[in-house]
């Protein structure tokens, strides 16, 4: 099957690996994208593959008939990945970040957040007592205030309140 120069665009279809009597498959120099399709390897007559200059990305399959493929089958398709011998870039292991993310629950679990309970009471301890000593003391002080200035309080008659404000005159 010889696609090439179609203009064809998007991925190649799963069903590809279903042509198991494909023997020779072209669909280089096309818009193709996406990864190479894994059901691929299922096509053990395929003798010619030639998947060069489309937009493919993604890891190569590695196994089945892939083993038998040259460099120039993927040639000019930037983002794919692979084996050396494809002469494509290596693909990338993620390595897994669990255990990283579970050291730093822990650091905060077992330093953080008994350092911040510990600096909270510190704090909150001696602010409470003075509150207390001061309720006590603050108290008796507006009491004994009340007290003096109720003694202190003198009633005025409405003439001396009249007399006082010149009659509530308004001066400028």
């Amino acid at each position: 099957m010889d696609l090439a120069y179609n203009r064809s665009e998007g991925p190649i279809p799963e069903l590809f690996g279903d042509l198991t009597s494909l023997e020779v498959l072209n669909l280089s120099k096309n818009k193709i994208s996406g990864p190479i399709p894994t059901s691929m390897e299922k096509l053990v007559y395929l003798r010619e593959l030639n998947l060069s200059f489309n937009k493919l990305e993604g890891e190569i399959p590695s196994g089945g008939i892939f083993t038998s493929f040259i460099a120039e089958s993927f040639m000019g398709n930037e983002l794919l990945c692979g084996l050396p011998n494809l002469q494509v870039q290596p693909c990338k292991v993620s390595k897994p970040r669990t255990e990283h993310k579970s050291r730093k629950k822990i650091l905060l679990i077992v330093i953080v957040f008994p350092l911040s309970i510990a600096l909270t009471i510190a704090i909150t301890l001696p602010l409470k007592s003075k509150l207390i000593e001061c309720g006590k003391t603050c108290t008796v002080l507006s009491n004994d205030s009340v007290l003096l200035s109720q003694a202190t309080l003198r009633r005025f008659s409405y003439s001396e309140l009249l007399q006082a404000t010149d009659n509530f005159a308004e001066t400028t």
